[in-house]
């Protein structure tokens, strides 16, 4: 979040650092680096298996899941937000999943070997 206020309010001062650093286009590259982040890395997994979104701050991984319904006799109803729930135990057990099926693993060892090429085809 931060990462992408930072970029915002680069691209919209007069004298921009990354329009200085990598010309007319880097702002526009930077902007859509940060939505790609956004879209591919940190909602998915808000959806799924939960992101410490304010990791260096606070200590808390918050999760996206519940429903919407509307309710005969009770009206609107929600489960995405519980504004109840305690705060995690001293030791709570942090699992950082590298992959979980066969399919992750191919599309992990595609960008690594993606990464890899790009960068040897950068020294030439």
């Amino acid at each position: 979040m931060a990462f992408g206020a930072l970029v915002v309010w680069d691209t919209r001062r007069a004298e921009s650092w990354l329009h200085a650093k990598f010309g007319r286009d880097g702002p526009h590259v930077a902007v859509v680096g940060v939505v790609a982040l956004l879209f591919g890395g940190i909602l998915p997994d808000l959806m799924t298996s939960g992101v410490n979104l304010f990791f260096p701050l606070h200590d808390r991984f918050y999760t996206f899941a519940g429903s919407l319904e509307l309710s005969s006799t009770e009206g609107v109803v929600q489960t995405f937000v519980d504004l109840e729930r305690g705060s995690d135990p001293a030791n709570a057990e942090r699992v950082f999943p590298v992959v979980s099926s066969g399919f992750q693993l191919v599309v992990v060892l595609t960008a690594i070997a993606g990464v890899v090429g790009r960068f040897r085809e950068a020294k030439r």
